[in-house]
């Protein structure tokens, strides 16, 4: 983008700027109009900042959604068990943990393989987390996740050579309507589960015969296979690889909740999800 394009950016975008007029001539010599003010640069450049500091509505759910990026060169790279690492599981336990204890109002925190969402839900003006601002949100939320689960990581591998593993996060922060927030998690398990066995899958099937199998189903039309099916795919690892799925532990399988206990704080389980426990969950 030339100057030209960002200064009309900023015409379109930024109230204050609207009133300065722009010469093509000498739009080297200036980026700006200038003024004598003294706290014009000031305060042109944090109205500028907050033109961009938008937020999230108020006594709304909110979800943040955090994903692991590029983990599958990390998982080259430390040389994790595929296609599932206890060791990967403890760390992305202590992140949602740290997670949940920093943004105040989580109510309930699911994680599976390296993607993990929070339910912030806060009823008062004075509680709404960081003001509801989506970049506070999502900057901080990718920061705690990257440091602790790299420093977590690295102690579990037992990092003898003292090679840095340096993990990043992204982060999007939305809000929900309160009678979707089960369908979203809902949706959100089969996602895991449906992760789980492509995973076993990749990591097994070495002569490609499931997708084989799926251009058969193509270019036929037999629904021998369905493309999306996850019973085909259950099938397809206990009768053509010969692995029960029963062998890997239920988180896995089926992620785990994080939930709050006015007793004793954060409970876990792991087990398929369903509506009904989501919603009594968040009543």
């Amino acid at each position: 983008m030339n100057k030209f394009n960002i200064l009309k950016f900023y015409n379109k975008t930024v109230p204050f700027i609207n009133s300065c007029k722009f010469n093509n001539n000498n739009l080297i010599k200036r980026s700006f109009c200038t003024t004598n003010h003294p706290d014009h640069l000031s305060k042109k450049f944090n109205e500028i900042e907050e033109a961009f500091d938008f937020k999230l509505p108020p006594y709304q759910p909110i979800i943040i959604r955090l994903d692991g990026c590029s983990f599958s060169n990390l998982s080259k790279k430390t040389n994790l068990n595929l296609p599932h690492d206890q060791r990967f599981h403890e760390s992305m336990k202590l992140v949602s943990l740290a997670l949940g204890n920093h943004f105040k109002g989580t109510k309930l925190i699911y994680s599976f393989s390296d993607e993990i969402n929070l339910l912030v839900w806060n009823h008062f003006p004075d509680s709404q987390v960081y003001s509801n601002r989506i970049q506070k949100l999502n900057s901080i939320a990718s920061s705690i996740a990257s440091v602790t689960f790299s420093n977590s990581l690295s102690k579990q591998l037992n990092n003898e050579n003292n090679e840095e593993i340096n993990s990043f996060f992204d982060s999007r922060a939305f809000v929900v309507q309160e009678d979707d927030i089960g369908e979203y998690f809902l949706k959100r398990y089969k996602r895991c589960y449906s992760n789980c066995l492509t995973s076993i899958i990749s990591h097994y099937d070495k002569n490609k015969e499931y997708n084989e199998l799926k251009k058969k189903e193509t270019e036929n039309n037999t629904g021998e296979l369905s493309r999306h099916s996850l019973y085909n795919r259950e099938k397809f690892i206990q009768n053509n690889l010969n692995i029960k799925l029963s062998q890997y532990p239920e988180h896995f399988r089926h992620g785990i909740i994080f939930y709050k206990n006015q007793k004793s704080g954060w409970e876990m389980e792991s087990f398929p999800i369903s509506l009904t426990f989501i919603n009594n969950l968040i009543r």
